[in-house]
């Protein structure tokens, strides 16, 4: 019989970078869920393979939790179909107990331990800093749960956002708690003591029964090699999952979205990350729109917006799909405003319980360097034809007359998202004002709000759009499907794609040389508003 190894490594995505170039191709990539669907599914399907080995390595994190429940979604189907499931990790913490809870078998090494410290959000605020070097943030927003300025609004966490925070906070902790006590035979009390806070050595938690077996993984391996158990190991990574046919072949597609909402076409930002460009994404919908072979689409979502146009004019070229064929919505970790606008036209919509969702709410800022050009001497001259034609530049505040005209236009954009969502979700404009305000749910209370209407992952939703399309044995395949030249392939082959890499000063001088442009290089910051942590 034959055993595969899964492994856990890097920070959690939902696909590959959605850019071209020699900079993206060599920056690993981490995690890839969309990787780990195929390959579990095709672990499922080859009934050869009766042992899986998950190896959770120490650099392996998901920024939200509701990536973890994806994970151990999928875990739980391997074992479901009759494999045995095992899990090795150095350090057992939330993430490896969570995901082990549903495996056959938990192996941990000789100098490892078990522990738990509880969870925390750590926001970090910019304010005193930007106005020390002369810098004045003018926020204008709708909703007061509205938090994606308050970096730059305040110094601490307001009422509304730690009211907010905290309910997510206690829910991730929830599904932990039932997480873990599902897998464990382990009562109440001992769930309690060990989310108050624990750490064992290998031997303490062997012995209260967290671990099974004490090992390395080089021996454990050795082991199922001297058993004569055969090691497969996958040539290439699968392209889709369900049976090959040779000639008609009917396709659910999974859609991914991942990145900050913006207009024009997809880049990588310094400050947002991956940010997907309305006229990047569009015709990649058109051109499911218009395949024969795809029955359905799943619209994968992993994104906290961005872009109101940018959003609308996805969101309308969605309308045009969800017309001709089923349109089902599955939510990752985050699809919180412009993410959540777009998800308003499926059939069905799924979430995780702790999936981040909602912020229905508009925000827009203005930063003035003013001050700035006091302090340091510098000048600038305008000219300009009409009164506020030079509103919104750095170099001024708004005027009170300018404020309330973006007071106005965002007071429209709030309007429409309303009436937007009010139409979707089938309920009145003032239900929905009731819950939108800017404010972020974890799925599950979405769920009891109408805000979505399942809880349940990437395979539910594939499921549900199977069901939809009336559909017996189609294959699934993931989009957009980025094609890299031969130069990027290389550096692709030499970054390894399993984590986070610099790219050199050769190949920065490679990339220059091949588009004769000129080296410009220079430091970027990049400031989380959230820094997520569980221990």
């Amino acid at each position: 019989m034959k055993y595969t190894k899964l492994i856990l490594s890097g920070g959690y995505r939902e696909t590959g970078i959605q850019t071209r170039g020699l900079t993206t191709a060599a920056r690993r990539e981490g995690f890839r869920f969309d990787q780990f669907y195929l390959k579990t599914e095709a672990i499922i399907e080859k009934k050869n393979i009766t042992k899986v080995l998950i190896e959770c390595r120490q650099d392996f994190s998901s920024g939200i939790f509701s990536g973890l429940e994806e994970i151990r979604e999928r875990i739980e189907a391997l074992k479901l179909s009759g494999k045995e499931v095992y899990f090795y990790t150095h350090t057992y913490g939330v993430q490896e107990l969570f995901l082990s809870a549903v495996c056959s078998y938990r192996l941990i090494h000789p100098m490892g331990n078990l522990r738990f410290f509880g969870l925390s959000y750590s926001f970090l605020f910019a304010k005193r800093v930007i106005r020390r070097f002369g810098i004045d943030a003018e926020i204008i927003r709708r909703g007061s749960y509205k938090s994606a300025g308050d970096r730059f609004r305040t110094d601490s966490l307001d009422l509304a956002n730690r009211e907010q925070y905290e309910h997510y906070l206690s829910s991730v902790m929830q599904v932990i708690r039932d997480g873990v006590k599902s897998g464990f035979d382990k009562s109440d009390e001992d769930i309690d003591d060990l989310l108050e806070g624990e750490v064992l050595n290998s031997d303490a938690a062997a012995d209260a029964g967290w671990i099974d077996e004490i090992v390395t993984l080089s021996d454990f391996i050795t082991r199922w090699d001297e058993q004569k158990d055969r090691e497969f190991k996958f040539k290439r990574m699968p392209q889709k999952a369900g049976k090959r046919r040779l000639f008609r072949e009917e396709q659910i597609a999974v859609l991914v979205f991942e990145g900050a909402v913006v207009e024009g076409y997809s880049k990588r930002d310094p400050l947002m990350g991956q940010a997907v460009g309305a006229e990047s994404f569009k015709p990649v919908i058109k051109k499911l729109r218009e395949d024969k072979k795809v029955k359905a689409v799943v619209f994968r979502i992993n994104s906290g917006g961005g872009s109101a146009f940018a959003s609308e004019d996805i969101t309308a070229e969605l309308r045009l799909l969800a017309a001709e064929k089923p349109l089902i919505v599955s939510m990752s970790e985050v699809a919180g405003s412009g993410g959540y606008w777009m998800s308003c036209c499926g059939r069905n919509t799924f979430a995780m319980p702790t999936t981040l969702t909602g912020s229905i709410g508009v925000i827009s800022m203005h930063l003035s360097w003013r001050r700035l050009l006091d302090m340091t001497g510098l000048t600038h001259d305008t000219i300009r034809e009409g009164e506020h034609a030079d509103a919104g530049t750095p170099f001024r505040e708004l005027t009170d007359e300018e404020k309330k005209m973006v007071d106005m236009e965002i007071e429209d954009m709030y309007d429409g998202f309303i009436n937007m969502v009010a139409e979707s979700r089938d309920k009145t404009t003032e239900e929905i004002d009731a819950l939108a305000r800017g404010r972020v749910w974890p799925g599950m209370t979405a769920s009891k709000h109408n805000l979505i209407d399942s809880i349940g992952g990437l395979s539910d939703a594939v499921s549900a759009a199977v069901r939809e399309s009336s559909l017996k044995k189609p294959t699934v395949r993931f989009y957009p499907e980025l094609k890299h030249g031969l130069i990027e392939r290389i550096v692709m082959n030499m970054s390894g794609n399993d984590g986070d890499m610099d790219v050199s000063a050769t190949l920065t001088a490679l990339k220059n040389m091949l588009s004769g442009g000129s080296l410009n290089t220079g430091p970027a910051a990049l400031m989380e508003e959230v820094l997520f942590k569980w221990n």
